[in-house]
């Protein structure tokens, strides 16, 4: 999800794409509790047939979860997302 720019991606360089009534809906209802704001959604939203994921990347020792990203989480779980739909990613670099 590209909220700076406000499109989704389906592939890197960016290709935007339209998403699924069904998953758009879940989206557009995090947004409404969220004060119709679209930052804070995590990197990645991912879905097949009605099961749902969000999945954030940290980079080790470098990255943290921002405020803005625990009030998207806050607004989903407001809007009926359960948490186990979220998942936060850490990773480094092999030779790190």
């Amino acid at each position: 999800m590209d909220t700076f720019r406000n499109r989704s991606l389906r592939c890197w360089p960016p290709q935007s794409c339209s998403i699924p009534p069904h998953a758009q809906a879940i989206y557009d209802g995090i947004k409404e509790f969220s004060g119709r704001k679209r930052s804070g959604c995590f990197d990645v939203f991912a879905w097949e047939d009605n099961a749902y994921l969000f999945v954030e990347s940290k980079k080790f020792a470098e990255d943290s979860i921002r405020q803005n990203q625990i009030r998207w989480l806050d607004a989903a779980l407001k809007s009926g997302v359960p948490l186990s739909a979220f998942l936060i990613c850490e990773w480094k670099l092999q030779s790190e």
